[in-house]
């Protein structure tokens, strides 16, 4: 055998291994990355949500909750959405999404449920409350307070 027949088999043998192993590559990422949460008291909270499900005096009628959501940031929020713990509440009235500062919205429901979940988005922020229903006499539910 000659040189450069050693030399083509000894070639084309590493080809083959090449092809066999790939590129040595990677194939996935990982990075960890720290998150920091802002937990503030409610007064100083971007917004505020309240929700009260008001009994009749002789404690029947359709039920109904009442969700306030107060915009307590320094530009206007979108509530996205209201679910309960039975899922969406479906579509929000168009007219009622959109709460300027220092402003606060009250959405009907009727549903009966325990806690409520508000998405709301502002400048530079996305959040999602939830908040647990009360049950009180209507004239005790205080619409618009919007704790955190």
């Amino acid at each position: 055998m000659n040189a450069s027949r050693a030399v083509s088999i000894v070639l084309a043998l590493a080809a083959v291994g090449m092809l066999a192993t790939g590129t040595l590559g990677f194939t996935s990422v990982s990075a960890e990355r720290g998150v920091s949460v802002n937990v503030v008291d409610n007064e100083d909270a971007y917004v505020g949500v309240a929700a009260c499900a008001p009994t009749n005096a002789n404690g029947t009628g359709e039920p109904k909750v009442y969700v306030s959501v107060m915009n307590r940031h320094s530009t206007e929020v979108t509530v996205e959405e209201i679910a309960t713990r039975g899922g969406s509440t479906g579509d929000l009235p168009s007219s009622k999404t959109s709460i300027a500062t220092g402003e606060w919205e009250t959405y009907r429901l009727y549903v009966n449920t325990s806690a409520v979940t508000v998405d709301v988005t502002g400048d530079g922020f996305d959040a999602t409350i939830t908040a647990k229903v009360d049950a009180s006499h209507r004239k005790n539910c205080n619409y618009g307070q919007g704790a955190s």
